[in-house]
């Protein structure tokens, strides 16, 4: 019996679809299908920062992500660490894999694709010239 594959959204992914209004769980859906949605809570925080400290549309855009989040996504917890929110989504994409379970991240992030692919984790890298998400 096959699992559900696990899409972890980075924040880049989530500000993606409330500030430019891209439909970035359709994309992904197109993608890899049915999957469970997740963010690591490190991106919660991340978010709740960039809300307290940018320009107005950035400020606005992090408080629709954060209500995106709660009435779409799974959170998944971790230990409070010191690495930065891409660390931590290396870490759970790899203990998830490790586990068995079919694992993506989608992002923006060149960084973390390198990062993600480099360790055989599938990633959903959004291309702005094409204004859509590939699988890499």
């Amino acid at each position: 019996m096959s699992r559900i594959p696990v899409v972890i959204y980075d924040t880049s992914s989530i500000l993606l679809q409330a500030k430019e209004k891209i439909p970035v769980q359709r994309q992904v859906v197109e993608l890899v299908g049915l999957h469970i949605p997740v963010v690591v809570a490190a991106t919660l925080h991340e978010l709740s920062k960039i809300g307290a400290y940018r320009e107005w549309k950035t400020r606005r855009a992090s408080l629709i992500a954060l209500e995106l989040i709660r009435k779409r996504f799974s959170v998944y917890r971790t230990e409070p660490s010191a690495g930065s929110v891409d660390d931590v989504i290396v870490n759970v994409a790899l203990s998830l894999s490790e586990r068995g379970v079919p694992v993506y991240v989608a992002t923006c992030d060149l960084g973390l694709r390198d990062a993600l692919s480099s360790r055989g984790v599938k990633v959903l890298l959004f291309r702005e010239s094409k204004r859509r998400f590939f699988l890499y």
